[in-house]
């Protein structure tokens, strides 16, 4: 079924490197409930979207019939593969053991990264800008209707939502959530409860958990191979297209014949992007800083773990 999945993180340039992929021949994407730019880019499927149903069987009806592979492939005589490029999944505590699942364990896996703390800045950007859209549109307000079962949500900084993620009590909902995925493989329950749905205790509540690569990428790796990973970051779009092109045409099966256009390789492509905040709700240089001194030892670790150096980090 799947040939390719992109996990990396949110704000991590998933969208864009995505939209590169989609644009090889015979590229399908999959369906996604949500509209431009994440059409035919992520499923959210293991994220529970879809009332709570994480059954790996059910994973297939996220892509298209099998009738269209055999079409393009036997009678077209086109190239032909599938892709989900989830920035939900890296950090999710069920998805690795539901994708290798659905999936096998010979999935070819794309991780994109970014520095830590612009990727906290900007998922705080991105997260605000989209509850002060639904308040222009008349929707409940900012932190209504938000489940009781939430713990100290949602956070009023930057600083408040990292140390939130890191606290005894999310860690513990992140900790039960990985236990439900037992009870999803062997049948004896396909949904998620509410309460894990995306990250346990809410979005923001994934924020110091998003920048710790290293933790995501090893859980991910109890269910596939070293050797299925490839690792973008995110200033390489801009940097270095032709060679992360070149890498990512190299992740996808022996048997698949399409090549980029050589003119996509100098089209950086940046989409679904963050809008600056109200002053009060921008970090502080302090903060930043702060932030930066946390990650130091979890980037070290994620420099020994994928064998490349980010000196600007």
């Amino acid at each position: 079924m799947l040939k390719v999945v992109i996990i990396g993180e949110v704000r991590c340039g998933t969208t864009s490197l995505a939209d590169h992929l989609k644009s090889l021949p015979g590229a399908s994407g999959p369906f996604c409930a949500f509209k431009h730019p994440l059409d035919g880019k992520e499923s959210f499927y293991f994220s529970g979207h879809y009332f709570g149903i994480v059954h790996p069987y059910f994973y297939r009806a996220m892509f298209p019939l099998k009738f269209w592979r055999w079409w393009n492939t036997k009678v077209l005589g086109k190239p032909y593969f599938v892709l989900d490029a989830c920035a939900q999944y890296l950090t999710s505590p069920v998805a690795p053991q539901l994708v290798a699942a659905a999936c096998g364990p010979d999935l070819p896996i794309i991780v994109c990264l970014r520095e830590p703390v612009s990727q906290n800045v900007s998922w705080w950007r991105f997260e605000h800008g989209t509850v002060g859209w639904g308040d222009s549109m008349g929707l409940p307000a900012s932190g209504e209707g938000i489940p009781e079962t939430r713990v100290n949500y949602p956070p009023k900084s930057v600083v408040e939502a990292h140390s939130l993620s890191l606290s005894p009590e999310v860690s513990a909902l992140y900790t039960q959530a990985e236990g439900l995925v037992p009870g999803v493989l062997d049948g004896s329950a396909v949904r998620l409860p509410p309460w894990a749905i995306t990250w346990p205790n809410g979005q923001l509540s994934a924020a110091g958990r998003n920048g710790v690569f290293a933790d995501n990428i090893v859980r991910w790796q109890k269910s596939f191979a070293k050797s299925n990973f490839e690792y973008v970051e995110v200033t390489e779009l801009s940097n270095n297209l032709p060679n992360v092109l070149t890498r990512v045409r190299a992740m996808l099966p022996s048997s698949y014949t399409g090549a980029f256009n050589e003119a996509r390789k100098g089209n950086v492509v940046k989409l679904n992007g963050a809008q600056p905040l109200d002053a009060a709700l921008e970090p502080s240089q302090a903060d930043k800083d702060n932030l930066k001194a946390f990650y130091k030892p979890h980037n070290e670790r994620l420099f020994e773990l994928i064998g490349k150096r980010y000196k600007h980090w």
